[in-house]
């Protein structure tokens, strides 16, 4: 009797609060979604059936209340924002939080299939990731009861985030020596803000050719760029790899596989650039822009491409050992039915295989 009394009182403890609630005003402040969550306790199994609902039919509105904020129907923090926030702001915001990225190439398996990533913050935007029963229960109310959520543009940033698809590329910086990561940094911080359009190409020889800050060594002076950069590109052809639509136009692979600098696993997933004789050009054959980010330290950094649209498609990399010093590289990519769209190859073959670099 004690027991179902107790489960009564809190029943109606939580009915008051949501009575509340509903006599405010129509926006809900985010910052109170922790206290309010916990008050909702008691109504758990509420809305089973509109939860399911909620999940599936709401959707996501969203206008800009002020500079600094937002105001959002509650399905958007389930499904994500697709507009409200241009991509080139929702970047700006977001990515300057971002510390590491869950999934990037994979350069010792010899088959791997590459799926949109996503980011790992430094510090947790939303109060939850609003994907547990009672988060869903919560929400459905809130929308039930026609209240909408104010956010930040932080948070509209990562709302928007969820309906992007993005890909990267790490690489250890730690064997390079010094004049070669000079370089390398002059040549992989100019793809920072690269955009490249539906149908536009991309050249890094262009975009690094004449860059001040170049360690020019010994050799000549008057180079366009100097050793070092064929890190940058081959950070670059390999996440043209993994993006389903950014395909290889122009691409060279070294005379020498350097081991230090690209592995001792599996080969041909390298990219070598020389003056205008040895060039990488990509093309964007998506109908959406591709977004080049950078994320650098002294150990590593992150090539990541953003791409405005959710995709289920998907990329295998198969790498294939033919000959002593000789591979192939293949790039399929699939629907989500499993069906192959295309297919990319790209043999190489080296000269020798060196343990030293000078």
């Amino acid at each position: 009797m004690k027991r179902l009394l107790l489960i009564i009182s809190l029943c109606s403890l939580g009915f008051v609060w949501l009575q509340q609630i509903s006599a405010d005003n129509d926006i809900f402040p985010i910052e109170k979604y922790s206290q309010a969550i916990r008050e909702f306790t008691g109504y758990m199994s509420f809305g089973s059936i509109q939860r399911r609902l909620f999940t599936k039919k709401e959707p996501c509105m969203v206008y800009q209340e002020t500079d600094q904020t937002y105001v959002v129907s509650p399905s958007c923090l389930v499904q994500g924002a697709d507009t409200g926030m241009s991509t080139d702001k929702a970047i700006a915001l977001l990515f300057p939080k971002v510390r590491d990225m869950n999934i990037v190439y994979n350069t010792v398996e010899t088959q791997f299939t590459y799926q949109p990533t996503t980011p790992i913050f430094d510090k947790r935007i939303f109060p939850s990731k609003f994907m547990g029963e009672l988060d869903i229960s919560f929400l459905a109310y809130l929308q039930k009861e026609g209240k909408n959520i104010r956010i930040s543009n932080l948070q509209m940033a990562y709302l928007l985030n969820k309906s992007r698809s993005r890909y990267a590329v790490w690489k250890d910086m730690t064997p390079l020596k010094s004049c070669t990561k000079q370089n390398y940094y002059v040549a992989f911080n100019a793809l920072e803000n690269q955009i490249i359009l539906p149908s536009d190409t991309i050249n890094i020889n262009d975009i690094i050719s004449y860059l001040g800050g170049y360690c020019k060594w010994t050799g000549p002076k008057n180079l366009m760029f100097y050793g070092g950069v064929c890190g940058a590109a081959t950070q670059l052809f390999r996440l043209s790899l993994i993006v389903p639509d950014f395909d290889v136009i122009d691409r060279y692979g070294h005379s020498i596989w350097y081991v230090p600098y690209y592995s001792d696993y599996v080969f041909g997933d390298d990219a070598a650039l020389y003056q205008n004789s040895k060039k990488l050009i990509l093309q964007n054959n998506s109908a959406y822009p591709i977004y080049l980010k950078t994320i650098s330290s002294e150990t590593s950094t992150y090539l990541i491409a953003i791409v405005p649209n959710h995709t289920e498609t998907y990329v295998k990399v198969i790498k294939e050992q033919t000959a002593n010093l000789s591979s192939k590289l293949i790039k399929n990519v699939y629907s989500p039915q499993n069906t192959l769209i295309k297919s990319q190859e790209f043999v190489t073959t080296y000269a020798k295989k060196s343990y030293t670099v000078n």
